[in-house]
């Protein structure tokens, strides 16, 4: 099944993630709501278009596959959809507390540090 990603790409691409964002570049309210809530079955061309547009992106990119059992369809063309491990997990950044950010921040720092450390 596919699955809508509009939020998280919306979040990459610095715009926030509301109603509000999507009904002013012509994406009708209660399909707003749909998408970002994540329980939209469906989306309409034109909003997808609209979307690609606005977010400077491929529909690829709005949209993900979930299944529950990967084996299964491993060798159809659509399991390279599936959802890759991410270099950058923005989402999850954004969930972490004040607390866990300074942590993460020097976990990062220390890393950098390191790979300057190696490569003198």
């Amino acid at each position: 099944m596919f699955v809508l990603t509009i939020r998280e790409m919306m979040a990459q691409k610095g715009i926030k993630p509301r109603v509000f964002e999507l009904f002013k570049r012509g994406i009708g309210r209660s399909s707003a709501m749909h998408y970002l809530s994540g329980n939209a079955k469906s989306i309409k061309l034109d909003d997808l278009f609209t979307l690609c547009l606005t977010l400077n992106c491929t529909p690829k990119e709005l949209m993900r596959v979930q299944v529950d059992d990967p084996q299964v369809y491993k060798k159809q063309p659509i399991f390279d959809w599936t959802p890759a491990p991410s270099v950058f997990p923005l989402e999850e950044i954004m969930m972490l507390t004040p607390t866990q950010m300074v942590k993460a921040q020097e976990v990062l720092r220390a890393i950098i540090n390191e790979g300057k450390e190696n490569s003198v």
